[in-house]
């Protein structure tokens, strides 16, 4: 699902060039709103929602693989591929089939060819990471990037 969406917004982009060629497209993908009690029935009476990277873990692959974005923004974004021993609280229409051989979230981001903003991260199971875990994601992507592109990546957030 994650490579038909991908696809899906590279076409768009493709249209909307051709209706305004000079104007500079970005990206914008929400992962969901994450709710601490997302098995709570009162908290969903509430309106809160859960569900987490979906149209995040989408804009941001189409970043990597078109270089004609000018930049993408991601709320909710999955932190990583990894379990860790929870239940994951994503829809499985974001996974990839052996992308754990290849790489993970951080690597997709490492190699986008625009300036990444990350709103926020949560893990498999749908905690937001903390200040600290967001940081040391963030220095991930960040020598993941110097390393294959042999540039420096600071224009990730």
């Amino acid at each position: 699902m994650v490579g038909d969406w991908t696809k899906d917004l590279s076409a768009v982009r493709a249209a909307l060039s051709k209706i305004t060629p000079s104007t500079p497209l970005e990206l914008l993908g929400f992962g969901g709103t994450v709710a601490a009690e997302a098995n709570d029935p009162a908290a969903l009476a509430r309106g809160a929602f859960f569900g987490l990277g979906d149209a995040a873990i989408a804009a941001l692959a189409a970043a990597t693989l078109d270089n004609r974005f000018a930049g993408v923004t991601v709320v909710g974004l999955l932190s990583t591929y990894v379990l860790d021993g929870a239940m994951p609280a994503y829809r499985y229409g974001v996974l990839v089939p052996g992308i754990l051989r290849w790489g993970d979230i951080s690597l997709i981001a490492a190699l986008a060819h625009c300036p990444v903003r990350v709103e926020s991260l949560v893990h498999p199971a749908g905690r937001p990471l903390s200040s600290k875990e967001r940081a040391a994601w963030v220095r991930e992507v960040r020598q993941l990037s110097r390393r294959l592109t042999q540039e420096r990546k600071d224009d990730i957030h």
